[in-house]
């Protein structure tokens, strides 16, 4: 739902950049950073995404969202890094 409530607000303007930032260890404020993919696929825009931590922000990039929503791919990024 988040997603098309997003979508609806931003065709209202001119928008050409996009900045989310929630706090880390959110569980719900991860859904912010998942609708990535689905705007960047409506919407040429450019968008970043931040997580506060400890006061500071830290960028977030589309690959590490992307391993997040998927473990098993998160678990094998980190054993090949073991690997290095």
């Amino acid at each position: 739902m988040a997603i098309t409530k997003t979508v609806d607000m931003l065709r209202t303007g001119k928008i050409h950049k996009i900045i989310f930032t929630t706090v880390d260890k959110s569980p719900h404020c991860i859904q912010i950073h998942y609708i990535h993919d689905e705007l960047k696929k409506m919407m040429n825009i450019d968008i970043k995404n931040y997580v506060v931590v400890d006061n500071e922000l830290e960028e977030i990039t589309p690959k590490i969202i992307s391993l997040s929503k998927y473990l098993l791919n998160l678990k094998k990024e980190k054993l090949k890094k073991q690997l290095i």
